[in-house]
This record gives C-alpha cells, sequence and structure tokens, in this order.
C-alpha cells in the first residue's frame, strides 16, 4: 500500500513539473502582452510574406494604437493609401462621400476590406488572441517562444472579412479548408515586441481552389512615443452612441 502511495507521489510530481514547464512560456507571453496593452501608446508595422510562385503578396500594414482606445491601419496599393480607424467594435474608413462605418455585407466591398484589415484589433488583442489559439508553447531557437495552432484558431485566423462583435459571416467568402498554423513570440524585457504567425489552407471561391500559404510578422515600435492622427469626422463616427433599433 505504502508503495502504491509512494508511486502515485512520484506520478502527481512528475505530472506538476510538466505542467509547470508547459504553463511557465504561456504565462511569460501573456504578461508581456499584458505590458503592452497597458502602454500609453504604440505603433507597428505588419508584413506578409508569401511564396515565390504566389500571384499575389499583400503590402505591409502600419499602425497606431493610443490610450483613448482608437487604433489606426493603413496600407498603400500603388498611389492609393487606404486608412481604416477601430474603437471597440466600431470601424470606420473614407469612402466616396468621406468617412464612413463599416458594415458587414457580401463581397469583396470596401466595407469587408476596412472591417477584415482592422479584424483582429490592435495588436494587444490580436496577440492575445492567438494565443489563446495555441496548442502548447515551447522556447525555440532564436530567442522565440512558440507552438502550433489548433485546427479552429488557424481556421479563424485565416478566414477573410469581419471578426469585430456582432459581425454577420460572409457567405460570398467561405471559410477554409485543412487549415494549419503555428505563431512565434518575441519578448524584450518582459514586453511584447515581435510575433508571427505561418497559415497555411485551401479556399474555395467561384468553383475554383486556391491554396494560402503566408506568413505575417508584426513588429512593435515607438511603444509611448507614438501620437494619434484621427479626423475629426472618423472620430464623430466613432464616438457616437448606437443608434435605437
Amino acid at each position: 500500500m505504502k508503495s502504491k502511495i509512494a508511486s502515485m507521489g512520484v506520478w502527481m510530481f512528475a505530472a506538476s513539473v510538466v505542467w509547470a514547464a508547459d504553463a511557465a512560456p504561456t504565462n511569460q507571453v501573456s504578461d508581456a502582452i499584458a505590458k503592452l496593452k497597458a502602454a500609453a501608446n504604440y505603433s507597428w508595422t505588419a508584413t506578409i510574406a508569401t511564396p515565390p510562385d504566389a500571384p499575389f503578396t499583400p503590402p505591409p500594414i502600419q499602425g497606431r494604437k493610443d490610450s483613448a482606445g482608437f487604433a489606426k491601419f493603413s496600407t498603400q496599393f500603388g498611389d492609393n493609401t487606404a486608412e481604416v480607424f477601430l474603437k471597440g467594435d466600431k470601424v470606420v474608413f473614407r469612402g466616396d462621400e468621406g468617412w464612413q462605418l463599416a458594415v458587414a455585407g457580401g463581397g469583396f466591398s470596401p466595407d469587408t476590406f476596412a472591417l477584415n484589415l482592422a479584424r483582429n484589433g490592435a495588436p494587444g488583442d490580436e496577440a492575445a488572441i492567438i494565443l489563446k489559439g495555441l496548442m502548447q508553447l515551447k522556447a525555440l531557437d532564436g530567442g522565440a517562444l512558440g507552438g502550433d495552432l489548433s485546427a479552429e484558431a488557424a481556421t479563424d485566423l485565416l478566414t477573410f472579412g469581419p471578426h469585430r462583435s456582432g459581425a454577420k459571416a460572409n457567405p460570398d467568402m467561405p471559410g477554409p479548408k485543412g487549415a494549419r498554423g503555428s505563431a512565434k513570440f518575441w519578448i524584450k524585457d518582459g514586453a511584447l515586441v515581435k510575433y508571427q504567425t505561418h497559415l497555411t489552407g485551401t479556399v474555395t471561391f467561384d468553383g475554383n481552389d486556391t491554396v494560402l500559404d503566408f506568413t505575417r510578422t508584426t513588429e512593435i515600435h515607438d511603444v509611448g512615443t507614438t501620437k494619434m492622427d484621427i479626423p475629426d469626422e472618423a472620430k464623430k463616427k466613432l464616438e457616437a452612441p448606437p443608434m435605437a433599433k
């Protein structure tokens, strides 16, 4: 009887050591994300790398976040610059008639593009979503902490369209099949400074299957020194109370 109790004690100790080893990196990343979210302001740059034979590589995305909860996303296509602002669950973009609220709908509309650009929020929020979707987290070469994403998390991150609260799924843009992915986080002085996702999957559009394979790297910079410039019209729409139904 004593030997059984002793064996059980050894097993429980071993299990607790494994749990502690798994929990420590997760806590480290979680604390680093919390430190970033607590910063007064910060900027970031997100770049996307695709295979050499990919038909299109998205341009970099520049972003800013302030202590009032406003976030700005901007990207450039040739001579055209797209700017999107987010606060809470509201997204605004500059349309043909000035700044307007983005509304989820069908097709590749300016609204859908704006909602997709801001779908996971600023890095503090997006990194938390990614961390929650990891199946495990461990130390990697190069000082990063990373692991594989669950199939559900990979599918969500690879799905094009709105991700804000209350947004409706777009029937014209079905979710990916066979989605897989992984993520990495880099921490400096206890704060998150960079994170990366690698996602693959197949999407079907107009009856044709397209294989997606891309690596998205987000680097945070200018923490505490970022200044936010929000047009008055955009700010008013973001701060306006919701209309009664």
